[in-house]
């Protein structure tokens, strides 16, 4: 049984098993081969020739930060657009965020930049009026 433990001890329990193992396999009539190693073959030189169809082919490198920020700039008002119509109609933050599928935050953010104005925060337009106690006189 070798032990797990990475010490001085067990690896020469292991030396003397495989040096056991080995002579019973020699005694046993069977000859030990050692069969050639593996040599990778080098790998080919470089050509400096560079061959104009494959650089004229090439698209221009385009810088992924630069496409991505593009994109959400687009994103945005196109948002900004959705969310003018939908605070000209009575809806509230909430229920706007609700409706177009985006985040409460992105589009507090939007409408803060685009100057649009909610009627509020709750979950429906005119929530608190719907919801208001009429005010009993004296």
């Amino acid at each position: 049984m070798h032990d797990k433990i990475n010490t001085l001890a067990s690896k020469e329990r292991e030396r003397q098993s495989i040096a056991a193992l080995m002579a019973q396999h020699e005694a046993a009539g069977r000859g030990i081969v050692i069969a050639p190693t593996y040599t990778p073959k080098p790998m080919p030189p470089r050509r400096d020739r560079i061959d104009p169809e494959t650089v004229l082919k090439r698209k221009p490198a385009q810088s992924k930060v630069t496409s991505s920020v593009a994109a959400k700039q687009d994103s945005d008002a196109a948002i900004a657009e959705i969310a003018s119509r939908l605070a000209a109609n009575g809806e509230s933050l909430n229920s706007a965020a609700a409706l177009m599928k985006c985040g409460r935050m992105r589009l507090s953010r939007i409408a803060e930049d685009h100057g649009i104005e909610f009627t509020g925060t709750g979950s429906r337009p005119n929530r608190a009026e719907h919801h208001a106690r009429p005010v009993q006189g004296d």
